[in-house]
């Protein structure tokens, strides 16, 4: 039967179908049952028949087939059966195998169909480990038995697929089924060459979907990985681990790009078509949402188990495949984070890491190899790794304290020096024991280091020098650290150096006020005392002896001090006497220290321990105490009561007995000596005790009584008077409450009072003695119970101790036993002040009286020398130490894993010089090819192991002076002969990759690198280039080409400063028959097989990715190279695409390849048709379409020229398939490039064509509709739609326009435009496996906006409409300020590019929009201004300062003014910049508007020294300028802008000024001499002159900057050559009036009015005689055009000047001079009241005929005009005059009048006084009635100068 069944996998057609038809028969004969037919070959059956079914399904008759079909249904319906096609999956197998089936068998396929997926059956589950081998070929590798996926549980991650199902072709199928059954019943040879398939072939071209859901590939492959270590074929393991190694590389790929938005089906289709779409049916991924849902159920993998499967199943036992395993579990790394949601699965691949280091240190001989230490590190350093990728908080759900793993990584991680930092926070989660001692270990390690250099400096002394305070700081904290070091060298210098510290603060706290850090020496001293090391205080109390008995000085601070003096007074006022005492009980030492009374006083504490030694040669001491201190006798006696000695316990009873006060004791016990011996000795009151019942402290608490009712019992418990049964009923219900919970403790000392009181002489009355009883036993509760409260019981005097002695004697059991009870607590308490030694850091006793037990403080270790009268368990305290001294010994003594980290021993350390010596001796020794390799493989594995722990070893191993490197570089520079050989070079040359893969991330050990490229350039190319017939060594040439395609990238870099590595020689590099160019077009011309076509489009893509290789090879501009580089193209291109069939994925890498290439190079490429790219643009694989779209969309044009229906597909593809956002941002892109060169191209007839297609298509409205887009697109989705509608609109902006208003594109727009909203619109994701991804590509939102924003401009710019509508209607302008914020925030300087894009494009939107509407301003007061000035500090675009220099000017109203420094701070670098000039008046508008609007930027550009520098800005202009004008050819256009520029300097300076003196005095003065500005005007000057708009900003500078400030004025007057000032300058101007424009003239003369108030300006003038002049010119003018009805053009402007010039004394006599001047100002103010005149220049003739009437010389004058006073008095008295005139008349009468009696004689008269009066009384009435201010004012003014004429006039 076994036979038959092999026959059915017969290469043979007719003999397999013959045996299908004998098994079948013989099963419907009953001649074999199934379970009999699947014990044969281990079940082999299913496989070969659905192998036969796939093979012979078209050749065999139905009858056969159907008998197949049959057959498999049988096995089916059995358990084993069922288990058995599942594991196989038969289910995918004839889901795919229906379509094909005759109809006539389609119900057999039906009923195997639902036997399978039948949820009757219950499989059983097999181990993973139960494989059996099947003898059909002798050296295959057995398969692993089927099985299902374990059940889905918390614990594992196990699940089928998450992604949907991937349907295979025919031929794809068949691939992975063959493989399958390779793998399984294959021998060795073709296994491997089978696992080398899967690495080239399979795994770049299959998705990773079909190998999760095709998992017995990948079962298979981990089986036998385990097998093969089993049976040692290790060839064998290692080719499935570079497979699986290759799979988990593929799956964290998988991972990163699943997530994808790109990836995702759009759900918006505006113009859905039906057309023949089969390739989306299939595409991978899928673009079914539905199937997203499901899933792909049955016997498949999820992603995560996937990982969990392989690494929890690959052996870690096999020293040999240990390397490469762990490199499976560190590329699976990313997985474990994912993982720790099923913290069992993490917690098993620890324990499996922890179980291999059990394996490899204790239980093989790893360790005894010489490099096996690497690989012990590799296995610590993986389960490093998987703690780092967890959360640490929650790690214990992983691991615990008993987990093996954290003992590993302690010992040989943690505390083997390595860096453990970041690991630490994991162990301290679990084991925080063990980082403290680690944290110690490191401590300890340090300080063995300073205590080396410390005994290297004392050596010589005899005692610790101490020369000043600084150097005793230093010694404490030096001391402290080093303490530790005892434990590994108990040095007696140490100590005695720490004793003598101890000995220096004290007499440092003793004789000055400095921190003395006596208690820091102090407790180094007791650290030393109480040591946990025997050999320290062994030693420390031999040093103390030795220092007592000394006779030595201290030196330095301390010089003349004896070190004994000094220790003994440490010792006795310090806890060192305690510890010496109580804890050594050290009597010699104690003999050393007391010499004086004073001396006994000090061990007074410590009577009781003393007494507890049992040593006779101390009562002298006791006896000398008590002499000393009486108060110790009766504690003497009374604590001997409790002696261990009966002979001491006698003596104190016979002593206490008789003795009725304290002072009489010591007398009692000179009689006790002498009775010592008497036979009739008192009953001993401790050993006769009657037993009684434990003293009860923990009595269930009872219902508590007021306070009220427990004061009640209090009073009867008081009474004296009360009868004493009574009183006794009181103190046991206060018992009952005491014992209880007792909540009144503010009573408990009144009880204590009134217990002691009644504490009286014994009686025989029963209830006297039962009180007194009961007073006892309160106190004794009292004492245990409330400690805290019972202080005055424990600090009574021991007086009170020896009132209660009699009643130890008393006949009544419990008083004895309460008073015994009473005595012993509060003789021995820790509460007790007499007991103060107790301290818990002396004795380390802390009760815990908080615990059930309640423990009573007394002192158990004095039970030594003492009875325990009463064995309670409720006397034995908590005991545990808490003293500081004692931290120094809390990890004493270390342990081991300590002490090796102190003393750096390092196990697991390799000699790698030794292990190079080892393999290169077997090297030497004529090995063979297999000897060779399996050496080969131990050195790449050892490096492989080393690299992330040990550089020094890599670097070592990696030397190419080493006699194995040097064997291997050797073998490869021999031409191989023979395939042999062939196969020895191409193993080499695969070990080589995998380590230049390794160390190249890095490029480090560059020798090495360089050593094997030299083989490259002299062996392995020309050897290539000589081969005739390539296909015959296609493996060694695939391979050859793999490790040059591994070492082009580290071609140029540096080894050493003076040497760089070349991969490639010069003359390989140079065009020509020997360049590598030139070897691929030579093997892309002679070979159609496509491994080569794509090994060297990957090696051609290496190249052009490498900067300097494209320069060196000429790729630019080299017409042989470029013409090479076309060739290769077309060839691979012809000869691959071909092959690429929509349907399958065979050849999809290289399809991708190729594309990726011609995407990097597209400028070189040509093509002839693109039809190629047009199909794999509907290929199923995403990736392929999208990059076909890609390319297209970079010859966009020469695509459309040769195939316009392409422009239609794209089309198609954006709105109307069900295709994924990632292709159709592609064909997006491809209709974004056509239209951008539409926009450049002149040939309208190809313009009108496509845009045509466009609007029949209607191109906006789907865009539109898109921009809702909501199914998680992803950013640049709708970037590349909004940039094809800009485009759109600059092609036809009138027409886009009107429909994108008609339709109302703008809200989708201003919806995404909202920050947030882009990243809101991604994470939707719909596609279950995907769901909570967070997108994270912040740079496709800044695209996207730029994208917005160049639309958005573009609009705005030509349509204010629109504008209008965005500011009313939507957020626009909100949500552009907000991007700036969120952009600031978000900002990264290593990608500055793009964010500066963006943020310039949202400038200028801005910009933009307030220069277009004054709506646009409303929306700005709450913008955050401080990000103008992060954005200058931000950026380093010159564009964007410059933009936002542009927006500054439209700000400069909103700015706040503590804003503006920063922006003028930028603006003045930016202006400096030399790279901006041709920018300059944009800045330059800025910085003007911003000094004009902030008064602190003034002085803050004063500060800059801006002015110095437009000061040299506008020399040079105006050079530049006076260059131009002597030139024989004149530059019209060039002397424009020049002057333009120094137009706009001056006006900076103007607005600089403006408003601001600081800015005027420093603009203009400097030092004494003319500043900056001056120097510019007065430069300037001669060039105005022959320029009005140029000499009018002069002017006007002049004016701003002298206008009240005086320092101005005066360095008008400034002479700044040997001639000239610039008044000077302006008078000669002026002097010319005809020459003179009127508003120049009208400027000159404002200047010089202004500069009158000046006393030096003011004699210049009038030195200069101009104001005359200028008062005879206005005469002259006058009288000749008298009789016209308008005054002289530019009188007006002389009578204003002559005003201001006459309002000073000098000005008055100047014009007195000149007669006529009178009767002029009458004639125009006759005229003003005549007809209409300039208001101006009647008010400025008032005012000068007002101050030239101060002067007497021209009061005469006045007043001789006889129209003079009439003409005044008219316009005083007429109330239809302006209130000013008024004004300005009655000030001018009354200027006549001042000292000028004959004025005053004619105003008196009664006509006109009368007059002058009523006029007087009419102003003052219109005074108070006028309710404008103003005129009011006028008119107060008119009426007051009126009265004081009349007041002078009446003369009153």
């Amino acid at each position: 039967m076994e036979d038959l069944v092999k026959k059915i996998g017969h290469r043979i057609g007719e003999v397999s179908d013959r045996a299908i038809r004998s098994v079948y028969s013989k099963i419907t004969a009953n001649l074999i049952t199934i379970p009999e037919l699947l014990q044969i070959e281990n079940g082999a059956i299913g496989n070969l028949l659905l192998h036969w079914i796939n093979e012979r399904q078209t050749q065999a008759d139905v009858q056969t087939l159907n008998s197949a079909l049959k057959l498999i249904l049988e096995i089916s319906l059995t358990t084993e059966g069922h288990n058995l096609l599942s594991s196989i999956q038969a289910v995918e197998y004839f889901n795919s195998y229906y379509k094909y089936v005759p109809t006539t068998l389609q119900s057999s396929v039906t009923s195997i169909l639902n036997a399978l997926i039948s949820p009757s059956f219950t499989p059983t589950t097999h181990s993973p480990e139960d494989i059996i081998p099947t003898p059909i070929i002798l050296d295959h590798i057995p398969k692993i038995k089927g099985k299902l996926p374990d059940p889905i549980i918390e614990e594992t991650s196990a699940s089928p697929s998450e992604f949907p199902p991937v349907l295979l072709c025919e031929s794809d199928e068949k691939i992975l089924f063959d493989l399958a059954v390779t793998l399984k019943f294959a021998n060795a040879e073709e296994i491997i060459q089978s696992c080398a398939e899967f690495s080239s072939r399979i795994l770049k071209d299959f998705p990773c979907e079909t190998l999760l859901q095709h998992s017995d590939v990948i079962r298979s492959l981990v089986a036998l990985i385990r097998i093969s270590s089993q049976k040692n074929a290790i060839d064998v393991a290692l080719a499935a681990l570079a497979a699986i190694n290759g799979f988990v590389r593929k799956l964290r790929r998988f991972c990163n790009n699943v997530n994808a938005p790109d990836t995702r089906v759009a759900s918006c289709l505006p113009k859905k078509i039906v057309v023949k779409t089969e390739y989306l049916d299939i595409s991978v991924p899928c673009l079914k949402l539905e199937q997203w849902e499901i899933g792909t159920p049955g016997p498949t993998m999820s992603l995560l188990y996937a990982i969990e499967f392989i690494v929890t199943e690959l052996p870690l036992d096999d020293f040999r495949i240990l390397s490469p395993v762990l490199d499976v579990w560190q590329e699976a790394e990313w997985a474990f984070s994912k993982l720790f949601e099923f913290p069992k699965v993490l917690g098993t691949m620890l324990d499996i890491l922890s179980n291999s280091i059990t394996t490899h240190t204790e239980k093989n001989i790893t360790l005894d190899k010489p490099e096996g230490g690497v690989y012990i590190k590799k296995l610590i350093d993986t389960a490093k790794r998987i703690l780092l990728t967890l959360p640490v908080d929650n790690i214990g759900k992983c691991l615990d304290k008993s987990s093996h793993i954290l003992k590993h990584l302690a010992n040989y991680l943690v505390f083997q020096g390595e860096d453990c930092e970041k690991l630490l926070p994991y162990i301290e989660q679990i084991d925080l024991e063990l980082v403290n001692e680690y944290h110690y270990g490191v401590k300890c390690s340090q300080a063995l280091e300073a205590y080396k250099t410390m005994k290297q400096m004392l050596v010589n002394e005899k005692i610790l020098p101490i020369p000043n305070l600084g150097v005793f700081n230093k010694a404490v904290e030096f001391f402290g650290k080093v303490v530790p070091v005892l434990e590994f060298d108990p040095s007696v210098s140490l100590i005695s150096s720490i004793v003598d510290l101890a000995c220096y603060s004290l007499y440092i706290e003793k004789n000055s006020t400095s921190v003395n850090h006596k208690d820091r020496c102090l407790d180094l001293v007791l650290a030393l005392v109480c040591s946990t090391l025997p050999v320290v205080y062994e030693i420390t109390m031999d040093v103390l002896a030795e220092f007592l008995d000394t006779e030595i000085e201290l030196t330095g601070i301390a010089a003349g001090n004896k070190r004994k003096d000094l220790l003994k007074e440490l010792i006795l006022t310090s806890d060192l006497l305690a510890i010496i005492i109580v804890k050594h009980k050290n009597c010699k030492l104690l003999y050393k220290l007391l010499q004086t009374p004073e001396d006994y006083e000090k061990i007074l504490p410590f009577f009781t321990v003393l007494q507890s030694f049992g040593d006779d040669n101390l009562e002298g001491i006791l006896h000398m105490l008590t002499i000393s201190t009486p108060a110790a006798q009766p504690l003497r006696f009374i604590r001997d009561l409790f002696n261990a000695t009966p002979s001491r316990r006698s003596i104190a009873v016979m002593v206490l007995r008789n003795a009725n006060s304290p002072e009489k004791i010591h007398e009692e016990w000179e009689k006790s000596l002498e009775r010592m011996w008497d036979k009739n000795v008192l009953e001993d009151p401790v050993t006769n005790l009657a037993a009684l019942p434990e003293l009860d402290l923990k009595a269930q608490a009872k219902p508590g009584l007021p306070q009220e009712d427990i004061l009640n019992l209090l009073n009867l418990y008081r009474s004296a008077s009360l009868d004493t049964n009574l009183k006794v009923a009181a103190a046991e219900q206060i018992l009952i409450h005491l014992q209880g919970a007792f909540q009144y403790d503010n009573i408990i000392e009144e009880i204590i009072n009134i217990s002691i009181n009644n504490l009286v002489a014994d009686s025989e009355d029963r209830y006297v003695k039962r009180l007194l009883s009961k007073s006892l036993q309160i106190l004794v509760i009292i004492g245990l119970k409330y400690q805290a409260q019972a202080k005055k019981l424990y600090t009574a005097p021991v007086k009170f101790i020896c009132s209660l002695i009699p009643y130890i004697f008393n006949s009544y059991d419990q008083i004895r036993h309460y008073s015994m009870f009473l005595i012993f607590t509060l003789v021995f308490s820790a509460h007790t002040s007499r007991n103060r030694f107790v301290p818990p850091e002396v004795f380390s006793l802390v009760p815990d009286l908080s615990s059930d037990d309640y423990a009573v403080p007394i002192i158990s270790i004095l039970t030594s020398g003492f009875l325990m009268p009463f064995p309670i368990k409720n006397l034995t305290p908590e005991v545990y130490q808490t003293a500081s001294y004692m931290k120094y010994w809390e990890y004493v003594p270390s342990s081991p894993r300590v002490k090796n980290l102190v003393s750096k021993r390092r196990p697991l350390e390799i000699d790698a010089d030794g292990v190079l010596d080892v393999w290169g001796k077997d090297m030497s020794q004529g090995v063979t090819h297999r000897k060779i390799l399996e050496i080969a493989i131990s050195w790449q594995s050892t490096i492989k192991a080393a690299y992330s722990l040990s550089q020094n070893v890599v670097t070592k191993l990696l030397s190419p002076q080493s006699e194995l490197v040097s064997a291997i570089l050797t073998l490869l520079r021999s031409p191989p002969v023979n395939s042999s050989e062939d196969s020895l070079q191409i193993s080499l040359q695969q070990l080589l990759r995998s380590i230049i893969a390794l160390i190249g991330k890095s490029k480090i050990e560059l020798e090495f690198i360089q050593a094997l490229s030299l083989i490259v350039q002299k062996n392995a190319l020309p050897f290539l280039n000589e081969l005739s017939d390539l296909q015959i060594r296609k493996p060694l040439v695939l391979s050859t080409l793999s490790l040059v395609q591994s070492l082009l990238p580290l071609h140029g870099s540096a080894i050493t400063p003076d040497l760089t590595l070349s991969v490639l020689s010069k003359f390989q590099l140079e065009p020509g028959p020997g360049s590598f160019i030139s070897l691929l077009h030579k093997i892309s011309s002679t070979t159609d097989d496509i491994s080569l076509i794509e090994s060297l489009i990957n090696t051609l893509a290496v190249i052009l990715e490498h900067h300097q290789l494209t320069i060196s090879l000429d790729v630019k501009t080299s017409p042989i190279i470029q013409g090479q580089i076309k060739d290769i193209l077309k060839n691979a291109v012809n000869k691959l695409c071909p092959f690429i069939s929509p349907s399958t994925f065979v050849y999809k890498s290289a399809a991708k390849n190729l594309l990726h290439l011609l995407i990097k190079i597209y400028d070189i490429s040509e093509f002839d048709s693109y039809m190629w790219c047009v199909r794999l643009s509907e290929d199923r694989d995403y990736s392929v379409r999208f990059l076909a779209w890609g390319f297209m969309s970079l010859k966009a044009m020469e695509v459309y020229e040769l195939h316009s229906s392409v422009l239609d597909m794209a089309l198609e593809t954006i709105f109307g398939l069900p295709e994924s956002y990632g292709v159709k941002v592609q064909a997006c892109k491809y209709l974004c490039e056509i239209t951008e060169v539409l926009m450049n191209t002149e040939d309208h007839g190809l313009k009108d064509i496509i845009i045509k297609v466009f609007y029949q298509y209607a191109v906006v409205s789907h865009i539109k509709t898109v921009i809702y887009e909501n199914a998680g697109p992803p950013p640049v989705y709708f970037a590349v739609m909004v940039t094809l509608l800009n485009n759109l609109m600059v092609l036809d902006s009138k027409k886009i326009i009107s429909i994108c208003i008609q339709i109302d594109v703008w809200d989708g727009i201003i919806r995404l435009l909202r920050p947030g909203a882009l990243e809101e619109r991604a994470n939707n994701e719909s596609r279950k496996p995907c769901k909570g991804y967070k997108f994270t590509e912040y740079e496709q939102v800044l695209i996207t906006i730029i994208s917005f924003s160049t639309f958005l401009t573009n609009i705005i710019r030509n349509e204010l409409q629109i504008l209008d509508y965005l500011l009313e209607s939507t957020h626009f302008l909100i949500h552009i300020t907000s991007w700036i914020e969120e952009i600031i925030a978000h900002f990264d300087h290593t990608k500055e590019l793009i964010y500066s894009k963006a943020l310039l494009g949202i400038i200028n939107t801005l910009h933009i929009s307030i220069y277009k509407s004054q709506k646009a301003h409303k929306h700005l007061y709450e913008f955050s201004y401080e990000n103008i000035v992060k954005i200058l500090d931000l950026t380093k675009s010159k564009d964007l300062k410059l933009a936002v220099a542009r927006l500054i000017t439209g700000l400069l109203s909103f700015i706040p003014t503590e804003k503006c420094e920063g922006v003028l701070l930028h603006l003045v670098a930016l202006y400096k910049d030399d790279n901006v000039l041709s920018e300059e008046k944009e800045i330059l508008k800025s910085l003007t508007s911003l000094l004009y609007y902030d008064e602190n930027s003034k002085g803050v550009a004063l500060k800059t020294g801006l002015q110095d520098y437009m000061l040299e800005i506008g020399l040079k202009t105006a050079a530049g300028i006076q260059n131009l004008e002597v030139q024989k050819v004149k530059r019209k256009d060039e002397e424009a802008a020049l002057t333009k520029q120094l137009v706009e300097i001056v006006i900076l300076f103007k607005m600089w000024a403006a408003n601001s003196y600081m800015a005027k005095v420093q603009l203009t003065v400097k030092d004494g001499k003319v500043g900056s500005l001056f120097k510019l005007l007065f430069s300037s000057w001669q060039l105005s002159l022959r320029r009005d708009d140029l000499l009018k900003v002069v002017l006007e500078t002049i004016c701003t900057v002298i206008s009240n400030c005086e320092e101005a004025k005066k360095a008008c007057a400034i002479v700044q050559d040997t001639r000239y000032s610039l008044l000077s300058y302006i008078i000669e101007y002026i002097s010319r009036p005809n020459s003179a424009s009127e508003t120049c003239f009208h400027l000159s003369l404002k200047i010089l009015g202004s500069l009158c108030s000046c006393k030096e300006s003011r004699q210049l003038l009038i030195k200069s005689k101009y104001p005359q002049g200028l008062t005879m010119r206005l005469i002259k003018e006058w009288n000749e055009t008298k009789l016209s009805e308008s005054i002289p053009p530019k009188s007006p402007y002389i009578i204003e000047f002559l005003t201001t010039f006459a309002f000073f004394p000098e000005g008055q006599k100047v014009i007195a001079a000149i007669g006529g001047i009178i009767d002029i100002l009458i004639e125009i103010l006759d005229k003003f009241s005549k007809s209409t005149m300039n208001y101006d220049t009647v008010e400025n003739a008032l005012l000068l005929l007002r101050n030239l009437s101060f002067s007497q010389t021209n009061k005469p004058h006045v007043v001789a005009n006889q129209q003079a006073l009439p003409l005044i008095l008219s316009y005083i008295s007429s109330p239809s005059q302006k209130a000013r005139l008024r004004k300005l008349a009655s000030s001018a009468l009354w200027a006549l009048l001042y000292h000028y009696q004959k004025f005053k004689g004619i105003l008196s008269k009664e006509a006109v006084f009368m007059e002058l009066e009523s006029v007087f009384k009419e102003v003052s009435r219109d005074a108070e009635r006028c309710k404008d201010k103003g005129i009011a004012e006028d008119l107060r003014a008119v009426s007051e100068n009126l009265n004081c004429v009349l007041k002078i006039c009446s003369g009153n």
